[in-house]
């Protein structure tokens, strides 16, 4: 059987500038096909060497995620030359489209639960490179207890070990929660705390790493500023 005999398409869930997400199944389970189709304004040659770059890192990244016992979606097939990747088809809500309608006690818990999966995911040394809250599936939230969290996309991502790709996780994923759920800035705190506890180690190198990067990136955003400005003196 060839792979576009096993896949079954459905409908297109989301289309970004990255990839194409569709939903099916593949030999009767549902799933999720990625496709990256080619981008008309790169060199052919660039632009193959991109896609199966970004196809090859995602699925090793989910692999080596899966076997550090973080919950990803299994790789069902991949095509890397093609761009396309066949992915478990993960049921639940995203963060980003459940955190704000819970309660405070199950907010601060979801946020914990966010903050322990990166962590986690740092201690494997992974790193997601796109930690915004739509990347993280809500698999459980029982009465009380641990929140079950999956962990979507990580292309952007892979094997690092540096403290340096660490700090700009947690700044990615302060400023994306930030900008998402600007009436809860306040659980980030929050968020930290469970990054703390899962990955005790590194933690509080990673998040002072944090804290440095977003002061250096205000200084190079004010010397640009003013560098202009002396240019149209």
């Amino acid at each position: 059987m060839s792979p576009d005999d096993a896949w079954k398409g459905e409908r297109v869930i989301a289309q970004g500038a990255e990839a194409v997400l569709e939903e099916g199944t593949y030999l009767g389970r549902q799933a999720v096909l990625k496709l990256r189709r080619p981008k008309g304004y790169r060199h052919p040659q660039l632009e193959e060497t991109i896609r199966v770059s970004r196809t090859r890192t995602e699925a090793r990244a989910l692999r080596d995620a899966r076997s550090s016992g973080i919950r990803t979606p299994a790789v069902l097939d991949m095509d890397a030359e093609g761009g396309r990747l066949v992915l478990e088809g993960i049921s639940g809500p995203t963060v980003r489209a459940s955190i704000d309608g819970l309660d405070e006690e199950d907010r601060r818990r979801v946020a914990h639960a966010l903050g322990g999966t990166l962590g986690r995911l740092h201690g494997a040394g992974l790193v997601h490179g796109d930690p915004t809250t739509s990347n993280f599936i809500m698999e459980e939230l029982p009465p009380e207890g641990p929140v079950g969290l999956a962990v979507l996309d990580i292309s952007l991502g892979g094997r690092a070990e540096g403290v340096e790709e660490r700090g700009v996780d947690l700044r990615l994923l302060g400023e994306a929660f930030g900008a998402t759920h600007h009436a809860h800035q306040d659980l980030f705190e929050v968020i930290l705390e469970g990054y703390r506890e899962a990955f005790p180690d590194g933690a509080d190198e990673a998040i002072a790493r944090m804290g440095a990067i977003g002061a250096r990136g205000r200084y190079v955003t004010k010397e640009s500023k003013e560098d202009t400005q002396e240019g149209n003196g």
